[in-house]
């Protein structure tokens, strides 16, 4: 039977490996934001089911920045 949240939080051994797994996720989250900043691309948020972008400028839109075909090629590495 698996443990409930509060009873593996309960045992800081759980709640250690589970740090050190939060940690390299949010770490990892920065590093992509920061290379979508540098490359140019925007970072994509979803909040409530609502797109927000977040431009290389800093600027935050819900209008999608990319053109017709544009995010299609982005993703084929084209």
């Amino acid at each position: 039977m698996s443990k409930t949240l509060r009873e593996c939080l309960l045992d800081i051994a759980s709640f250690t490996r589970l740090d050190r797994i939060l940690r390299i996720g949010r770490q990892a989250t920065l590093k992509a934001q920061e290379e979508s900043r540098q490359m140019g691309v925007p970072n994509v948020y979803s909040i409530d089911g609502k797109l927000y972008y977040e431009l290389p400028s800093g600027e935050l839109t819900t209008e999608d920045p990319f053109k017709s075909g544009e995010r299609d090629a982005l993703r084929d590495g084209a």
